[in-house]
């Protein structure tokens, strides 16, 4: 396949976090043609490893996951429709009128949308509220909750946005291009480094639940004891008009490389990257004269951001693919900025030195 038809691909797969089954057989079989040892841990991370050129040398762990967020089905009406919990930071602003799919046990996706209630008799002072996600509901077409149940709907079910992918040029709209985009990077650098004289083993694990806790990772820290790891995920780009005062990250600048990230609600957690490493990437993008660009990120985190606290510690970094509408049904990002990601990051493993050292102080 080419990036295109990979990422189409990957991105009509689904996989809700605690749900990534499909993405899974999906990320161990692409990964198989590159190297014998891949393997799947007990929460279902996919992890793939290249060896390095002697026995003793350092685990570089590179991560990128493989969920999505979307629902959780909480309730079943008498009359068929269905009500839903949300699994990750769906925005509700965006939620009315969506397409989305029902998942059954049986991997049956049943097309279902999201209640709007219809215009012409919305009154006045509801047309510019949002409905919360404890009034919205789902209209899959059934006539009954028994109706729903027989069809294979329950308690539990998930439920991902309806699938969509267009492209023009090097601009690609999708869904889950957070973050089938990172997984497209795994495979590549795979693909570039399989054979290659490494003086680090190459891990590239593809994790999951990061959309649900952040903390689907740790399982691959606590097994590999990495020298370091890198997240690759997505990055907010401010290159549209409601989100120019933001930031200066924009499509087709390169990857960002994060300087300082913080969620400060609920885990108060983030990630301040290792100095040397981060400056190892900068001297790396310039010395090959790659585009890059400089990051912050509040409100946000990704894998690095629990398994960094692994062990002993994880001098850690954080890599975003350039994307606008970031959790919308729709995201738009440019295949350049994959391009640029993956000759950045194989330069980098590439060209990393025998006595390489991210001691502090």
């Amino acid at each position: 396949m080419n990036r295109v038809e990979l990422l189409r691909d990957l991105c009509a797969i689904p996989a809700l976090s605690g749900f990534e089954e499909p993405m899974i057989r999906r990320m161990r079989a692409a990964m198989s043609q590159f190297t014998a040892d891949v393997q799947v841990d007990r929460l279902g991370n996919v992890i793939a490893v290249l060896p390095a050129s002697r026995p003793d040398a350092p685990t570089a762990l590179i991560m990128a996951h493989v969920d999505e967020l979307g629902f959780v089905v909480r309730k079943i009406e008498d009359d068929g429709f269905v009500r839903v919990h949300r699994l990750g930071g769906v925005p509700e602003r965006a939620m009315a009128g969506q397409p989305v799919i029902i998942h059954t046990d049986t991997g049956e996706g049943i097309p279902a949308m999201i209640g709007l209630k219809a215009h012409h008799v919305t009154p006045a002072q509801d047309k510019y509220q949002v409905t919360p996600v404890e009034r919205v509901y789902l209209d899959a077409g059934f006539h009954s909750g028994a109706q729903a149940l027989a069809a294979g709907v329950r308690v539990g079910s998930p439920v991902t946005y309806a699938p969509y992918f267009n492209h023009r040029d090097d601009v690609v709209m999708s869904k889950t291009l957070d973050n089938r985009l990172g997984c497209v990077v795994l495979l590549e650098l795979l693909e570039q480094l399989a054979g290659a004289q490494l003086n680090v083993r190459l891990a590239c694990a593809a994790t999951v639940q990061e959309e649900f806790t952040g903390r689907g990772g740790e399982a691959v820290a606590f097994l590999l004891n990495p020298a370091f790891a890198i997240a690759v995920d997505v990055a907010i780009a401010s290159d549209t008009p409601d989100l120019q005062d933001l930031a200066e990250i924009g499509l087709r600048k390169g990857p960002v490389v994060n300087t300082y990230t913080f969620h400060p609600r609920g885990p108060l957690i983030g990630t301040l990257p290792n100095p040397t490493l981060r400056d190892r990437l900068f001297a790396t993008a310039r010395a090959r004269q790659l585009p890059y660009q400089l990051g912050t990120f509040f409100g946000g985190l990704t894998d690095v951001s629990y398994t960094q606290y692994v062990g002993l510690g994880v001098p850690s970094v954080e890599i975003g693919i350039p994307t606008r509408y970031t959790h919308a049904p729709i995201e738009v990002a440019s295949l350049e900025d994959v391009e640029s990601t993956v000759a950045l990051l194989t330069a980098f493993l590439r060209e990393i030195p025998s006595d390489f050292s991210l001691a502090r102080g």
